[in-house]
């Protein structure tokens, strides 16, 4: 016990600052971000502790206290931000073909008929009213199962 507590006494600004690296070098394994905002909090402890002499209680109560705040605004603000994907739709190929454009292989009859979308032909509902001759170029507005959704290509 009284090991613990020479260890808990002896933190100087150097102890934080290999606690934050060791912290640091944790979150570089695991990626999760979690390891982040206590290795942060280390670092921030350490210059603290090199500008004013604290007692242990009160250098762990502000780590612990760093440590909150930090992975709640941290969880809140960057987190977000740091896992957005340039392609959100990579591994959904049904979402992805959702603007494509498609061309009628028959004439639509009571909004049903066959379309071409690259070189793979779907069965496809027309959204709307009118009926498409063979040949009009579509667009995808959504995927259900196997049956896609289209509208008419605007022009130009």
């Amino acid at each position: 016990m009284n090991a613990v507590v020479e260890f808990l006494e002896g933190m100087t600004i150097w102890r934080w600052g290999i606690l934050g690296a060791v912290l640091l070098i944790a979150e570089l394994l695991t990626g999760t971000t979690y390891l982040l905002w206590p290795a942060a909090a280390a670092f921030a402890t350490g210059v603290i502790v090199f500008g004013i002499d604290l007692p242990w209680q009160f250098q762990w109560l502000i780590f612990a206290g760093l440590t909150i705040a930090l992975t709640v605004l941290g969880d809140r603000f960057v987190r977000p931000n740091l896992f957005k994907s340039s392609a959100p739709n990579l591994n959904r190929p049904r979402e992805q073909m959702v603007g494509a454009r498609a061309i009628a292989l028959n004439d639509f009859r009571d909004g049903l008929g066959r379309v071409k979308i690259g070189d793979v032909e779907w069965t496809a509902e027309l959204d709307g009213a009118s009926d498409v001759a063979a040949g009009t170029s579509l667009t995808v507005t959504s995927v259900e199962s196997s049956l896609v959704r289209v509208i008419p290509r605007a022009a130009g």
